[in-house]
């Protein structure tokens, strides 16, 4: 290990105060955050006379890893850093029930964590049709045997350590298909992301953390809702077109490849987004996955209107 990463390594660790939030304002010279598995070095820039300037550098790396990453943007005085897991801990607090099946990674200098919290239920309509159709194209098993199916909220925290993205809530729908039994049993787990999309919020207001027990009530009860929305929104040529323009030539590809498989009268938003959520669960890119639910959000926004401009 170089000098450099020892000093990196052995950095103090700043003590959360009781908002949960890290100003850097606060910081005289530098310090290093551990947040779940990863750490975040932020380190005041002098200027050429010595004394401090009002940005930071930051660096960071994951537990298991030995170099650091540079970050190629500064961060002035005005960044306040969270750590993810005081979100989480503050969101069990505030809304009260278990954390369930958390996991979390890195993409860049972000962490997304997502999660099940008890006693958040969501009721919705049983959708066998949907069930085995997005069985068949996740496991390419055609099957006509009978699927169990459960539905969960899920909370899913992205947390933007060079700013790059605002510490943001967003709400997922978590269907978990099963089928067999035994050693023959296929467990199938989808977290669709942008179905709820429009309920998504900035946890940051007044430089505390804002986290509601009425904003997941309307969520609740505005699923059926969001669903039916996704449904009666046909995913045209046109959005084809700009997800071919907009996403990676890879990511595209395989995409399309599934989507296609998709029978022709049942091609609208609600199937699209739940193949595109397993694809960036297995991506794991925040930029991406940011860029394709704005994107979505939109363009669903747009059809819409035009069909209830019609009826």
């Amino acid at each position: 290990m170089s000098e450099q990463e020892a000093a990196l390594v052995e950095a103090p660790l700043i003590p959360l105060q009781d908002s949960g939030l890290i100003h850097l304002a606060d910081v005289e010279n530098n310090t290093c955050i551990q947040d779940m598995d990863y750490y975040f070095y932020y380190d005041r820039v002098k200027k050429p006379d010595g004394n401090n300037s009002n940005y930071f550098s930051l660096q960071y790396r994951e537990a298991q890893q030995e170099q650091w990453i540079i970050c190629k943007s500064l961060l002035s005085t005005m960044f306040t850093v969270v750590k993810t897991q005081e979100v989480i801990r503050q969101i069990q607090t505030s809304l009260t029930g278990n954390i369930e099946n958390e996991h979390h990674f890195r993409s860049g200098p972000s962490v997304k964590s997502s999660f099940l919290l008890s006693g958040y239920h969501i009721d919705i309509a049983a959708e066998p049709e949907v069930d085995r159709i997005l069985f068949q194209l996740l496991t390419n098993i055609d099957t006509d045997i009978e699927l169990l199916t459960t539905s969960n909220l899920t909370f899913n925290i992205i947390n933007g350590f060079s700013g790059n993205h605002a510490l943001q809530l967003n709400y997922g729908l978590l269907k978990t298909i099963v089928s067999g039994q035994n050693e023959d049993t296929k467990i199938i787990p989808i977290n669709n992301i942008f179905v709820l999309d429009r309920f998504t919020k900035r946890l940051i207001h007044d430089n505390h953390l804002s986290i509601n027990i009425e904003d997941v009530t309307n969520v609740q009860l505005a699923i059926q809702t969001q669903i039916n929305d996704y449904r009666r929104a046909p995913f045209l040529q046109d959005m084809i077109d700009e997800l071919e323009r907009g996403l990676p030539k890879k990511f595209y590809k395989k995409f399309i490849s599934m989507f296609e498989n998709v029978p022709e009268n049942l091609r609208n938003f609600y199937y699209a987004t739940y193949i595109l959520s397993v694809m960036l669960d297995a991506e794991r890119s925040i930029a991406l996955e940011i860029k394709l639910r704005t994107l979505v959000t939109k363009k669903l926004h747009d059809i819409l209107k035009v069909i209830d401009r019609q009826m």
